[in-house]
């Protein structure tokens, strides 16, 4: 799924979240709310919440969804807030998807975004895959803007865990590498 700024301000060593279905018609629809809470145990901290809407289309055996969101960190004695707004598509296990955000609050570092992303499946694993993930970004911070890129794996394990791994560089975060289980 999305990944917030939230997350390149340091917020990853602690991170908490809740999917709820709010509501799932014929098991091909569903809208859903998720919320992560997250912290670095050193000042920093944040909240990220989605809705979204994602539905199964039989005709082309796709599965679609789009979302809005808000993220919100307190970090350098700021609080920093933006509004997401993104898509998602996936067929044959390829993925394809798009994100940004804008923020709303009047920090002087405050960073806004977009991201395209896809998922390549390299190796097949049943009922899974293996992917990888590529995905060219843009920061934009008053005037200036930082292109850079992200290259992830993702492992399944068994049906209930995934393994991921990524680097990430852009000219202000520079190299970036990280995961989450």
């Amino acid at each position: 799924n999305s990944g917030s700024i939230g997350e390149a301000e340091g917020l990853v060593l602690g991170d908490l979240g809740l999917f709820v279905p709010l509501l799932q018609r014929d098991s091909s629809q569903v809208l859903y709310s998720y919320t992560r809470a997250n912290t670095n145990f050193d000042g920093f901290w944040g909240v990220s919440t989605e809705v979204g809407y994602r539905w199964f289309d039989a005709n082309n055996q796709s599965l679609n969804g789009g979302l809005v969101g808000y993220d919100g960190w307190q970090g350098d004695g700021c609080f920093h807030s933006q509004v997401a707004v993104g898509a998602e598509w996936e067929r044959n296990r390829w993925q394809l998807s798009a994100l940004g955000g804008i923020p709303v609050d009047g920090c002087e570092d405050s960073l806004g975004y977009a991201t395209a992303g896809v998922g390549i499946p390299i190796v097949n694993l049943g009922q899974q895959s293996i992917l990888l993930g590529m995905s060219p970004y843009l920061l934009t911070n008053s005037g200036d803007t930082y292109p850079g890129g992200r290259l992830s794996i993702d492992v399944p394990v068994g049906s209930k865990v995934d393994l991921m791994a990524y680097a990430q560089y852009d000219d202000l975060l520079e190299t970036t590498v990280g995961g989450q289980v």
